[in-house]
């Protein structure tokens, strides 16, 4: 179940932080499906941040 999402313009997509059942054994890379507002939606687990760092 995604909890909150939005657009990243630095990305150039969605975004958005779901809970996800850690005992299914999904891991970082994998594609699975979620419910985004009632309707099903492919989306890759990644931990945040999204975007890289960039370091000064």
């Amino acid at each position: 179940m995604t909890t909150s999402g939005t657009f990243s313009p630095t990305l150039q997509a969605g975004i958005a932080l779901a809970l996800v059942d850690t005992d299914a054994g999904v891991e970082d890379g994998q594609e699975i499906t979620v419910d985004v507002r009632g309707r099903r939606a492919a989306c890759e687990v990644v931990r945040p941040p999204f975007v890289a760092v960039k370091t000064r």
